[in-house]
């Protein structure tokens, strides 16, 4: 009964954020109970002698990588190749966001540590069509195209959280110059969903471009 009380209310919480748009941090916050319940209710089940109890580890299981992503990764989730001058959004997706669209020292902080191997790259050719074709390779959904930019946004396949993705280019004397900046409209911490984004971005740009 404890059991299929929790589940329900996981499968719950689940879909609400997925489909219904609740509340995140309560949903987060009550995903992270009831999986906390069925790991109690498995060994429990265990010291009982009852080994079918096991299967109550497996929403744990499935949510450790992200436990250890979270205990990792810098708690930011707003990524970007600069910050001087800052890459910047339209203002109308702040009534869209939880979190501000003006970095916070932790951003600054993250960029100049974990993620100071995100920086500007520099092409040798318009990166214009490469961007738009990337972009949908990664299953981005275009928002807005613009002679030097492209905006999309980005929805996770589980809880359906939606991220912000801007791209900017423009021609220097050393060839284009590309930058990216990745944020998350929830969340303090993105467990490095953003980072790895802009990381396999400027990877693919890299081989088209040098290829």
């Amino acid at each position: 009964m404890i059991a299929a009380i929790a589940y329900a209310l996981l499968i719950a919480s689940v879909a609400g954020l997925r489909l219904f748009g609740w509340p995140y941090k309560s949903m987060l916050l009550l995903i992270s109970l009831t999986v906390m319940a069925l790991a109690a209710l498995a060994l429990f089940s265990i010291w009982q002698g009852k080994w079918s109890g096991l299967i109550h580890l497996v929403p744990l299981a499935i949510t450790l990588p992200f436990i250890m992503a979270g205990m990792t990764r810098p708690p930011v989730a707003d990524v970007a190749t600069r910050w001087e001058p800052a890459i910047t959004f339209p203002e109308e997706l702040a009534g869209l966001s939880e979190n501000s669209l003006d970095p916070s020292l932790a951003v600054f902080e993250a960029f100049q540590g974990a993620y100071q191997d995100i920086r500007t790259q520099i092409i040798d050719e318009d990166p214009g069509a490469a961007v738009l074709e990337i972009g949908q390779q990664m299953g981005w959904s275009l928002i807005e195209r613009a002679p030097n930019h492209a905006q999309f946004e980005v929805t996770s396949r589980l809880l359906g959280f939606v991220d912000d993705v801007m791209v900017e280019w423009s021609a220097t004397a050393e060839g284009y110059q590309v930058d990216l900046r990745s944020r998350s409209r929830v969340g303090i911490s993105d467990l490095g969903a953003n980072a790895d984004r802009i990381r396999r971005f400027l990877a693919q740009l890299s081989s088209r471009t040098s290829a």
